[in-house]
């Protein structure tokens, strides 16, 4: 990616404005809409779905050592501020996944 077109995307931000469609963000997001983050997201899973079992292992394989590499330099796995010392993410970030995984696990247990 250019200067310029970073300079761009900034500039779109700053105005509250998606990076993708130009329109106003609704939701709490830093550079895209909803509609934008739900093309995205249908994209990636549709994506991800026709990759063959051996490319899937190399994405894996590659998400993987990306987590290490962020873990190593005391990073967040999540996101890119600093880490909580002795943990893997920061506390915004190990605060959601807390959350979620509390609810997944209320689901999980309303299923049985």
């Amino acid at each position: 990616m250019s200067n310029t077109e970073k300079e761009h995307r900034n500039w779109l931000r700053s105005h509250g404005l998606c990076a993708g469609c130009r329109q106003p963000i609704a939701v709490n997001s830093k550079w895209y809409c909803s509609d934008c983050l739900e093309r995205q997201a249908s994209w990636h899973r549709n994506w991800y779905a026709n990759l063959t079992a051996e490319e899937k292992a190399e994405v894996m394989q590659k998400r993987y050592a990306y987590i290490e590499k962020k873990k190593a330099a005391g990073i967040c796995i999540s996101c890119k501020r600093p880490a909580s010392p002795g943990r893997v993410r920061c506390l915004i970030c190990a605060d959601k996944h807390n959350r979620k995984s509390r609810e997944r696990r209320r689901k999980l247990k309303h299923e049985d």
